[in-house]
């Protein structure tokens, strides 16, 4: 059933209040008097009355705020100046596109306020918020929404007081004694509370006098800090403890760089450098700090992460969570990464791009302790660069791979040239030709560790000495077979020269090339 618009609820009950006309003698039939029954009803004027007022005194309903009661409840007068609305089922309309559900409201015509209570909900925008109770002014506009939670995708926002403001055109939310977490459910793990909380949607939320809540434990606190809502800026902490590292907390701070200055606004546009910052604090390995930063402009940031640099002094280097004994190992460890796609701009009509995944690291063992999740799937980084040229039917590549840490096997390639050819036809005649070139000059060398440790004893010694097995073992793969052949062999032999330069240093030069020529027809126009 719609809801009862209120100008038609006070004439009902109004009319509750009238006596009954039939019941005055002048208006009841003579029962002496044999008639037939009259079908109309004489139409009496309801009076106008006010709520518990004189007659005549009745206030009238503003016309910016409308109230609906959907569940039919009762409706009470609390006294001349306000009604009370009983639901479930309460709906106040504002002409400012406000709307507020509730169990309950109160009008107050004096005040020109709306009282709301139970489960209280307030739709204007994007923003939901939900509480207790809530006061809204309909004369100013403004709601008093102490204890309620804002929503505002994607963080929710409790305030004990909570208003909206304009800044420079757009709305801005203000909250005092405000909390802010994106952990959405009924219960939060963690909150971000703070004095005053400025959410500028879409853009940034600023705190000042910042406290961290993790459950109704207080873990930190910051005097100011202005927080985007981007994922990849503002700050960002991961606590936790791991056996190697003991308790930790790991800190990153993203802002944005590049760009040029507004006159007008003072404000940075067209800003392209992504810069992370990173402070890492690990109790028994030390402090650890870096940056990494990422031009935005490319469409290939999932595959190319820019120039990373961290460095930290560790308390423990000979620490370890595997197996497999480790040397001596240097107290200061680092990685220098470049990652990174630039397109080349060459009026030939083709596409030209450089492209350089580079990786410099302090020792054998850093990604095994500071970067677990890349030494999962690429423990032995490559270090390449290459330039690229492709048009429509061609890809010239000139590559080559560096060696730049000696502690892993690694194959060079100064350079490497490539040439592929897609199939077209050979001048205009039906004959297709496509093929591919390539001519690299490629070495392999030993890891430094590996040669002085394993590689150099084993050429003094042949499978009859006790040490060579313990050596061997401690050898994988093709190195392992190499050595055994050499091994086997006495002391002296010619042959163990070559095995020897297979094992620390070959090289060698490789030209191979693919050609293919091909003549499409049709049989009968049914099989080509």
């Amino acid at each position: 059933m719609p809801p009862m618009p209120i100008s038609r609820a006070w004439m009902a009950l109004s009319l509750l209040w009238l006596p009954l006309a039939a019941q005055e003698a002048s208006v009841l039939p003579d029962t002496a008097v044999d008639s037939p029954p009259v079908d109309t009803i004489t139409p009496v004027p309801a009076p106008e009355i006010g709520f518990g007022a004189p007659l005549g005194e009745t206030p009238e309903m503003p016309n910016n705020v409308n109230i609906s009661n959907f569940g039919g409840g009762p409706i009470k007068f609390e006294n001349r100046d306000s009604i009370r609305f009983e639901g479930p089922g309460i709906k106040v309309t504002g002409d400012n596109g406000l709307e507020i559900f509730s169990d309950s409201a109160v009008w107050d015509n004096k005040a020109g306020t709306v009282t709301l209570t139970g489960h209280v909900s307030i739709y204007q925008g994007n923003v939901l918020q939900r509480g207790d109770s809530a006061v809204y002014d309909f004369n100013r506009k403004s709601l008093d929404t102490r204890g309620l939670r804002a929503s505002l995708d994607p963080i929710l926002l409790e305030a004990g007081k909570f208003t909206v403001e304009d800044y420079n055109g757009k709305k801005v939310y203000v909250g005092k004694d405000a909390g802010i977490t994106t952990h959405d459910v009924e219960n939060p793990n963690y909150w971000l509370r703070a004095d005053k909380t400025t959410v500028y949607p879409g853009e940034k939320i600023v705190f000042n006098h910042l406290r961290v809540f993790a459950g109704d434990t207080q873990v930190f606190w910051l005097p100011y800090l202005s927080q985007p809502l981007d994922a990849e800026l503002g700050y960002h902490f991961i606590p936790g403890s791991r056996s190697n590292w003991g308790p930790y907390l790991l800190n990153t701070y993203g802002i944005m760089l590049g760009g040029k200055t507004d006159p007008d606004t003072g404000e940075k546009e067209g800003q392209w450098l992504l810069s992370r910052w990173h402070l890492d604090l690990r109790s028994k390995r030390g402090v650890g700090t870096g940056v990494d930063f990422l031009d935005t402009r490319s469409d290939t940031s999932d595959e190319f992460t820019g120039l990373s640099l961290y460095y930290l002094n560790d308390l423990a280097p000979d620490t370890r969570r595997s197996g497999v004994p480790r040397g001596f190992v240097n107290e200061d460890r680092y990685r220098i990464g470049l990652q990174h796609r630039q397109k080349l701009e060459i009026p030939d009509g083709a596409e030209w791009r450089l492209d350089t995944n580079l990786t410099y690291l302090s020792d054998t063992h850093f990604l095994e302790d500071f970067d677990t999740v890349r030494y999962r799937t690429d423990p032995a980084p490559d270090n390449t660069i290459g330039l690229f040229r492709r048009d429509d039917t061609s890809l010239l590549s000139i590559f080559a791979r560096l060696r730049l840490n000696d502690f892993y096997r690694t194959d060079t390639r100064l350079p490497e040239v490539a040439f592929d050819q897609a199939r077209r036809p050979i001048f205009g005649l039906p004959l297709l030709h496509e093929g591919n070139a390539s001519y690299g000059i490629i070495g392999e060398q030993a890891s430094d560790p590996t040669r002085d440790s394993l590689l150099n004893p084993l050429l003094q010694l042949t499978s009859a000495d006790p040490m060579a097995k313990s050596l061997l073992g401690q050898l994988t793969g093709y190195d392992r077979r190499l050595a055994q052949k050499l091994i086997s062999l006495p002391i002296g032999d010619r042959r163990r020269e070559a095995i020897r330069a297979q094992l620390l240093d070959s090289s060698y030069s490789r030209f191979n090339t693919y050609q293919e020529l091909s003549l499409p027809f049709t049989l009968g126009n049914t099989l080509t």
